[in-house]
């Protein structure tokens, strides 16, 4: 697995168009906390969004419900953003922590090239 860091001064960019290419698409998300382990917060779910407040500094991952519902969450003041994709290239996720070490990790159900789905997943 490699691990892209995204300059924080591309960040909203960067997230926009990710969302654009990869909505529809199932993941997963851990919060991890050092000492802590790993903790699934979300499982299985098509990624609708990502918010960045910039003067807030809160991130916001968005993922769909089978009831139409989202559920939600929020990384408090983000400090690195990391595009995770395998060895071959295919995308594989989101590695964003912050400013106090805790770590959100979401990977995608399938990594596997965007236009190997282009226009099936939404």
């Amino acid at each position: 697995m490699r691990a892209q860091e995204i300059p924080t001064s591309e960040w909203r960019n960067f997230l926009e168009g990710f969302v654009i290419q990869h909505r529809g698409w199932l993941a997963n998300l851990d919060r991890r906390q050092h000492g802590n382990g790993s903790i699934a917060v979300v499982y299985d779910r098509p990624l609708e969004e990502i918010r960045l407040d910039k003067k807030t500094g809160v991130m916001t991952l968005v993922f769909g419900r089978p009831d139409g519902e989202q559920v939600s969450e929020v990384v408090q003041s983000p400090r690195r953003l990391k595009f995770l994709e395998t060895e071959p290239g295919s995308h594989a996720g989101l590695e964003i922590e912050s400013v106090d070490g805790t770590a959100f990790v979401m990977r995608f159900r399938s990594a596997m090239p965007p236009e190997m789905v282009d226009g099936l997943a939404a």
